[in-house]
């Protein structure tokens, strides 16, 4: 064992409290960095899931008068990836166009 090694034990040592302070300090950074990386990504998927299931389009451009160039564009997308105009009420995601029940409880009139 070299002198430095040893006298790197011995400094240790005399800090011990102070290595363990430090040592907890870079642990609770690191469990903080993986608690916020994954809530990102969990939301992230989250999001991507729910614009999924209401077929929300991937982007939204207002459009009230279109150049023929325009239409000749859109017509040439493939059917599959085109989808019809949307009308105000029918933007909106379906829960919000129609009621979603939780239980049965609301129409049997009991209050319990």
């Amino acid at each position: 064992m070299k002198a430095l090694d040893r006298k790197l034990l011995r400094d240790l040592r005399a800090a011990k409290g102070q290595a363990i302070a430090v040592t907890m300090v870079i642990v609770c950074g690191v469990a903080s960095l993986v608690c916020v990386l994954s809530a990102y990504w969990d939301l992230g998927a989250t999001r991507d899931a729910y614009y999924r299931s209401y077929r929300f389009g991937d982007f939204w451009a207002p459009l009230e008068r279109a150049p023929l160039r325009a239409v000749r564009e859109v017509e040439a997308v493939p059917a599959r990836l085109r989808r019809p105009p949307k009308s105000p009420m029918s933007a909106r995601p379906p829960f919000l166009r129609a009621p979603y029940l939780r239980s049965e409880r609301f129409f049997k009139g009991d209050r319990s």
